[in-house]
This record gives C-alpha cells, sequence and structure tokens, in this order.
C-alpha cells in the first residue's frame, strides 16, 4: 500500500524548519505582488520596474559562491541573519515608501540585496533538512517541503492583490514585516548545531572549488544537473511562447491564467507524488519518470491546438513537481553535507542561466513545432546519459 508518513512521525526540528519556511513563502508572495507597484508608484515607469526585476534575480547567479559560505557556517545561524536582515531591510523600505523617498536605485538596492538573502537561506535550508529528517523519511520530507512551498505562494499572491487595493502597496510590505519575525521566531526555536564543515582549516575558494569538483566527479549528479538546467531553459521558452500562442489562438489572458494555474496545479500534485511513490520507487526512477513526462509535454507544446496546451502544461507542472523533489533528495544521498550548499548553489546557478537562455530562445524566429521538438529531442538524449549514469553508479 502506498501512504505517506503521519505528520507526527517527522521530528518536531523538521516542522519548526518548515512552519519558519511556510510563513517565509506566504510573506515573500505578499512582497512580490506588492514590490511592483512601489517601484511604479515612485514613477520609475518600466525600465524602472525591470532594473528592479533584473536586481532581484541577478543574485542566483551568485548561488555557488553563497552556497559556499552556507555549508562553512552552522545551518540554524544563517536562517535566524537571514530572516532577520530581510524584516530589518524590509521594514526600512517600507518607511522609505511611506516617507515618500523611496528613489529606484534605493529600490533596486534592496531586491539586489533581498536576493542574495533568499539564496543564501535557500541553500542553507536545503543542507539542513538531512540533519532534521532520517534519511528514510528524506523524500516524504522533500515532498512536503516542497508542495508546501508551492502551494502557499498562492494563497499570498491572492491576499497580497487583496491588501494593495484595500491598504496601498507601502502597507502592504509592512504586513509582510510580522510574518517574516514569525518564520524567525520558529527557526530559533531549533536546536544549535555546528557547522557540517569547518570553515577555519581551508580557504574559502579552496572549498568553493572542492564542491565543484565533487559534481564533476558524479556522473549521476552532473547529469541531474544538466537535466535541470535544460528543464530551465524549456521552462522559459514556454513562459514566453505561451502568452503569445494564447493571444493567437484568442483565449487572451484569461486563457493565459489558465494555462499557468493548470501549471502550478500539476506541480504541486508531482511534489506530492514522489513522497507516495517514493516507498515503492527509487529516486533514480522517479527521476526517470519526471524526465519522460517532461519530453511527453514539450512534444505536446509543439501541437498548435488550444487544448492540447492546456492538457500539456498540467502535465509540464507535474513532471517539474516529480522532478525537483526526486532530484534534491538523490543530491542529499549522493552528497556529504559539509559540501551539500554549495552544490545546490551549482544547481540554482545554472538553473537561472538556463531561464535567462530561455528567455532568450523563446524569442528566437523559430516557429514554435519546430522549436518543442528540437527541445523534446535536448532533453531525450539526457536520458540516455541519465540512464547510462545509474548503470554505472551501479557497477
Amino acid at each position: 500500500m502506498l501512504s505517506l508518513p503521519l505528520p507526527r512521525s517527522f521530528p518536531r526540528d523538521f516542522w519548526l524548519y518548515l512552519g519558519s519556511a511556510a510563513a517565509t513563502a506566504v510573506a515573500d508572495a505578499v512582497l512580490f505582488v506588492a514590490l511592483p507597484f512601489v517601484v511604479l508608484g515612485a514613477h520609475a515607469g518600466r525600465v524602472g520596474l525591470g532594473t528592479v526585476l533584473l536586481a532581484a534575480s541577478a543574485p542566483r547567479f551568485l548561488a555557488p559562491l553563497l552556497g559556499t559560505l552556507a555549508d562553512r557556517l552552522p545551518g540554524r545561524t544563517v536562517l535566524i541573519v537571514t530572516a532577520l536582515l530581510r524584516t530589518l531591510l524590509l521594514a526600512a523600505v517600507a518607511w522609505l515608501v511611506l516617507s515618500g523617498r523611496a528613489q529606484l536605485p534605493a529600490l533596486a538596492a534592496f531586491a539586489f540585496l533581498n536576493g542574495c538573502l533568499v539564496t543564501l537561506g535557500f541553500t542553507a535550508g536545503s543542507a539542513l533538512v538531512p540533519q532534521l529528517v532520517p534519511e528514510a523519511q528524506r523524500p516524504q520530507a522533500n515532498s512536503l517541503s516542497s508542495a508546501a512551498l508551492m502551494g502557499l505562494p498562492l494563497i499570498g499572491y491572492g491576499v497580497g492583490g487583496v491588501l494593495i487595493h484595500l491598504l496601498g502597496s507601502a502597507q502592504t510590505l509592512l504586513t509582510s514585516v510580522p510574518v517574516y519575525l514569525l518564520g524567525l521566531l520558529l527557526v530559533t526555536l531549533l536546536p544549535a548545531r555546528p557547522a557540517a564543515q569547518s570553515g577555519a582549516a581551508r580557504g574559502f575558494w579552496h572549498d568553493l572549488r572542492g564542491g565543484l569538483l565533487v559534481v564533476r566527479a558524479q556522473p549521476l549528479l552532473l547529469v541531474m544537473i544538466f537535466l535541470s538546467f535544460t528543464m530551465n531553459l524549456t521552462l522559459n521558452v514556454v513562459n514566453v511562447r505561451a502568452p503569445l500562442f494564447m493571444q493567437q489562438v484568442g483565449a487572451g489572458a484569461a486563457g493565459y491564467a489558465l494555462f499557468e494555474g493548470l501549471s502550478a496545479a500539476g506541480a504541486l500534485v508531482g511534489a506530492l507524488a514522489v513522497g507516495v511513490l517514493s516507498t515503492r520507487f527509487s529516486t533514480e526512477t522517479l527521476i526517470n519518470l519526471g524526465r519522460v513526462l517532461c519530453v511527453l509535454a514539450v512534444l505536446g507544446f509543439a501541437i498548435a491546438q488550444p487544448v492540447v496546451w492546456f492538457v500539456t502544461a498540467g502535465l509540464l507542472g507535474l513532471s517539474l513537481g516529480v522532478l525537483e523533489v526526486a532530484a534534491v533528495t538523490r543530491a542529499q544521498g549522493l552528497v556529504a553535507a559539509g559540501t551539500l550548499g554549495r552544490v545546490m548553489g551549482v544547481f540554482m546557478g545554472l538553473n537561472a542561466l538556463g531561464l535567462s537562455l530561455g528567455a532568450v530562445m523563446g524569442s528566437w524566429p523559430l516557429a514554435s513545432p519546430a522549436l518543442f521538438i528540437l527541445l523534446a529531442a535536448l532533453l531525450g538524449a539526457l536520458g540516455l546519459l541519465w540512464n547510462r549514469a545509474v548503470r554505472l553508479s551501479r557497477d
């Protein structure tokens, strides 16, 4: 019988971590909705909005560096510091907006610093989970964490929209402060643990290089990272082509909203499914399942029919949810605790590159059917490499 473990079977420390991450996810979603209107309210216009969004996404490229830093410090300490600094930064920006002193440079600086703290906190949290739950429960713990972090922002987006309508964008920023404080309080209740790796014996750059060598030396890990890169590249190609397709077939914004909703719902189901299926199937099998589903979804986008696109939106989301949870779980089993932060940083950095290249590729003057068939072929080729890497790991 396939089943998830009962909630009480997870250790208390995991629930504290998950509660902190959940509170932060809701506050992040409110911030994500409010910040563009703060920028527009500062009369920064379209260029200013693009500048702030670019500043917010740039720290993802620094993820290998920030992941190395996370490995050299206790995870609880990193999460406390990042939560505290994010709360103070948000309160300061809200004060600037309320006092009429918010200018584009300050908003861009806030977006960049906040992005750095988000990235640092994510790598630290990813490395902390294996210390909070037994190895046998990691798939279920990662499944529950991913599902919560995918589902709760949907609530935050709705709450943020309502609060902006009722209170205004500046006051909405302030409402996120106590939610961040709740996340900070929960993470402070975690017991203190030493860093998995001592940073005194070796230098920072030596540690960074060591993390990259770990990735290079693990065939499974290397293929997983390239698969994740290609998935993110494909995702942003879809994000560019989907609105254009919906406009072309007359579905418009409503059609695109349905498309994104189906994709998000699929990802949520996929994340939860790993927790159930992992009791019977290996993570390697689940990763392969996610890859096959992704290839089928991408091939579906080559068919210029709205119904097919809606179905494949859910299928793509399902594949992404399965792959994310299964890949993180497998990486936690392949990498030593003192190296996991920087390895997750490499994942994030290459994913950011994939998203950027996907946005560029999506704007190419190439017909969507040909483009999606090309991407499906690339994902299929990576699947062959994945199967070969799995066989090598078992020899």
